[in-house]
């Protein structure tokens, strides 16, 4: 037995042989690096974006992929660096991802914009009712009323937000302070216009100046019981309820 060796020698260069089979494969790797993100996305949200985007997301892909091909083409001929090749797969491969994510983030800012936040109005666990089941809640629902307050108006029935915006006693309250920018003529002996009806009889031909800063035992209807207990919340007098910012937040919802 004789031992045969054998020497093989390269008359192309290594980088030429490489050339074209890293033309063809890089597009299994820009495959791999492209993977959907969209795949992380609700099913609900590419309906919301898909028609909006698809224009642009082709036109972006198209111009990325025409490059590729180009540089493709060009690699097998061995006119163009491999490295070329794998730059134009990764810049598709980011242009699809950053479109993707792009298009996330304004579906997120979408479904964003159709939420009104209450949270500095309305307790944690009311935050995601609408605006009916909220006016339909309990008063201590409002962020901050807590038990007193809840307690002065329980005392004149007023349980629910909606009953709160609508209490009578608190709507003449804030008409009294819309009106009190409106000129007094003291001498106008002709003036018929009062609200008799809405204060007791010692407080009805009081200026207006001085009815506001009564007490709310001055309207008909409440009692010194109601002073105390609205004075626990910090409401004593007639300017203070018409003002008082759980009864505008109860009219505003």
């Amino acid at each position: 037995k004789i031992p045969i060796s054998f020497k093989v020698h390269w008359t192309v260069p290594l980088e030429e042989v490489l050339q074209p089979v890293m033309a063809h494969n890089c597009l299994l790797v820009v495959a791999m690096l492209a993977a959907p993100v969209s795949a992380f996305v609700q099913t609900g949200a590419h309906q919301v974006w898909r028609s909006a985007y698809r224009i642009h997301t082709a036109a972006a892909v198209q111009d990325t992929w025409q490059s590729w091909l180009f540089m493709s083409g060009n690699c097998v001929d061995a006119n163009v660096p491999w490295t070329s090749c794998l730059l134009v797969g990764l810049g598709l491969s980011y242009t699809v991802t950053s479109s993707q994510k792009h298009r996330r983030k304004r579906v997120i800012q979408a479904a964003g914009t159709n939420n009104l936040n209450l949270y500095r109005f309305i307790m944690k666990g009311a935050e995601q009712c609408s605006l009916h089941e909220v006016a339909s809640k309990e008063v201590s629902t409002l962020c901050g009323l807590a038990a007193l307050g809840t307690e002065a108006l329980n005392h004149r029935k007023v349980y629910t937000i909606s009953q709160l915006a609508h209490w009578k006693f608190y709507r003449i309250c804030r008409g009294l302070v819309a009106l009190e920018g409106a000129k007094e003529k003291s001498d106008n002996e002709d003036a018929e216009m009062n609200v008799n009806r809405a204060l007791d009889k010692e407080w009805e031909t009081k200026p207006l100046a001085e009815i506001l800063e009564a007490p709310l035992s001055a309207l008909q209807g409440l009692t010194p019981e109601d002073d105390q207990l609205f004075g626990k919340c910090r409401v004593k007098t007639i300017r203070q309820l018409g003002n008082w910012k759980f009864a505008r937040w109860a009219e505003a919802i």
